[in-house]
Formats: structure tokens, C-alpha cells, sequence
């Protein structure tokens, strides 16, 4: 347990992304070293033996989170219903990509580049950036009919 807490293991973990104060882990750690020397031993082993990396750890904390929450968000809802009541959208309606450009453009002055991200191969795996001082949104040129509203859409919900 000594290593442990002298090592740079536990400053690694995203502690902080799920609300958990690292000083709370070491009480725990200090009140049953023998259990959480097992616990993070087993991780440890189970990362090894199966060559996670930090995304898959990150994609497990996401897939737990929305299954906590039965990947229902009542205060992403509430935006929603206030947005769609502001913009005249019917709730069940599906959004064109062309509509979603308006309102970012007019309403929250962004300027939308189509094919923004093809000057930047590094981030062609990526569907879209946001540069929020100059409040440019840089599409992917490679995005389906599908993912161009929602990528639209996902930050047109982070400016309301």
C-alpha cells in the first residue's frame, strides 16, 4: 500500500471526472489496505491481460453512466422542451442539417466550415470541432446524412 500511495497511481486516475475527491480514496485505501491492494491488483491484471487503454476505460466509465441513468437526462430534457418551444420544432420531428446551420448561424452566431476538419488529417476520425473563441464549427466533409444533424445539434445543446 506504501508503493501504491508513493506512486503516481492514483494522481493518474480521472478522479475528479466522476466527483470522487482523492482524499476520500486514500481513507478508503486506509481503512482496508489488504481489500484495495486486492481490488486494484485485479484491475491492474485485468488491463494487462486484456490490453485496455485509457479510451476503453473511458468508453466502460460512459457506457456505466448512461446505463446508471438509463440514458435518460432529465435537465438535457428540460433544454430540450424549452429550445423546441423557443425554435417552433415539434418534439417527434426530425431536424434537417440545413435548418440546425440557420439557427447556429443566425441565432448564435457561429460560422459553420462543411469541410473544416480536411485541412487536419490528425482529426479526420473526429466528426466535428468546436473553437469556441471564434465560434467556428468545423465539420467533417465524410459525414452521413445521420451525423451531420447530430453533430449540428450536439452543439447547438452545449450554447443553450
Amino acid at each position: 500500500m506504501g508503493e501504491l500511495l508513493q506512486s503516481n497511481f492514483l494522481n493518474e486516475l480521472p478522479l475528479d471526472l466522476f466527483g470522487i475527491e482523492l482524499s476520500k480514496v486514500v481513507e478508503i485505501i486506509a481503512n482496508a489496505p489488504v481489500r484495495v491492494g486486492a481490488f486494484i491488483s485485479t484491475l491492474l491484471e485485468l488491463s494487462r491481460n486484456y490490453a485496455l487503454k485509457e479510451e476503453n476505460f473511458y468508453f466502460g466509465a460512459l457506457r456505466a453512466y448512461l446505463e446508471l441513468h438509463n440514458n435518460y437526462f432529465e435537465e438535457l430534457s428540460r433544454r430540450w422542451s424549452i429550445l423546441s418551444v423557443s425554435t417552433r420544432f415539434l418534439p417527434a420531428s426530425p431536424i434537417s442539417s440545413t435548418l440546425l446551420k440557420q439557427i447556429l448561424e443566425e441565432r448564435f452566431g457561429y460560422e459553420i466550415v462543411e469541410d473544416g476538419l480536411d485541412a487536419y488529417p490528425e482529426l479526420l476520425k473526429l466528426r466535428s470541432v468546436f473553437l469556441p473563441k471564434e465560434k467556428r464549427l468545423l465539420l467533417n466533409s465524410k459525414l452521413t446524412p445521420t451525423n451531420a444533424p447530430f453533430s449540428l445539434a450536439k452543439n447547438w445543446g452545449s450554447v443553450f
